[in-house]
């Protein structure tokens, strides 16, 4: 799910919900949070684990590739943040590299 927040009554405003798990689901690591966990946790009516409510800390911005990379590859946010990139699977990471290519290509 996405919400925004106003800022003037704190009120948090549904923007849309994805029946499948969406880009982002697998950095909640990166705020201390099982994302996953915390949706069977609510799902099931079972107490929040410790790792699916643990919100603390600072919002560290990260570069979802290829998404950036497609946009713009110059972009400076590739190098001044982490990006999230398959650098564990090079067959994955080089089909999508060949994205560009083919983007440009049409």
């Amino acid at each position: 799910m996405q919400f925004v927040i106003d800022a003037s009554t704190n009120a948090a405003h549904l923007l849309e919900i994805n029946r499948r798990i969406v880009t982002h689901t697998h950095l909640g690591h990166r705020f201390g949070a099982d994302l996953a966990q915390a949706l069977y946790d609510r799902l099931t009516g079972r107490p929040p684990t410790p790792k699916s409510i643990d919100l603390a800390g600072e919002a560290t911005p990260v570069v979802v590739f290829p998404r950036e990379w497609l946009n713009d590859p110059a972009s400076p946010h590739l190098r001044e943040y982490p990006v999230d990139a398959p650098w564990d699977d090079p067959a994955l990471f080089a089909a999508l590299l060949r994205m560009r290519h083919e983007i440009e290509a049409v």
